[in-house]
């Protein structure tokens, strides 16, 4: 998982601006789409949007990045994004409004999965602590 942050940032970019990269899924509880967070990617996802395949996903069919992080990956992965998002803000407002609602959707599905707790949760979100 350490690998990560090097390629966050170009990978958010490009998903930002080029829409092949908008995966999504479809809610049949109340008949929306959503995007699918990125920690909800199995390795075939990262086949199909062309990426580099994680590590952990590697020889795993079965499970997304974020079912198989450990609660360190797990701080490592919010001090990283919170990082990368504190100099957005300040360098490009457009990209950390992208980056910022993708790390909302990462942080929910963590949330989800039982990986972190709710108020955990809404404490992560919010934008004031996304300041240098």
């Amino acid at each position: 998982m350490v690998g990560r942050a090097r390629w966050q940032v170009d990978f958010h970019k490009n998903r930002a601006i080029d829409p092949k990269y908008k995966l999504r899924y479809y809610n049949s509880m109340n008949k929306s789409e959503k995007q699918l967070s990125t920690l909800a990617w199995t390795r075939a996802d990262y086949e199909n949007a062309n990426e580099e395949i994680p590590e952990e996903l590697l020889e795993d069919d079965l499970h997304t990045e974020g079912e198989l992080m450990t609660r360190e990956e797990i701080d490592l992965w919010i001090a990283d994004t919170h990082n990368t998002l504190c100099i957005m803000r300040d360098h490009d407002e457009k990209t950390f409004e992208k980056l910022y609602s993708d790390y909302v959707i990462d942080v929910h599905y963590l949330e989800e999965l039982g990986k972190i707790t709710p108020t955990e949760a809404q404490e992560l979100v919010k934008k004031e602590h996304f300041k240098l």
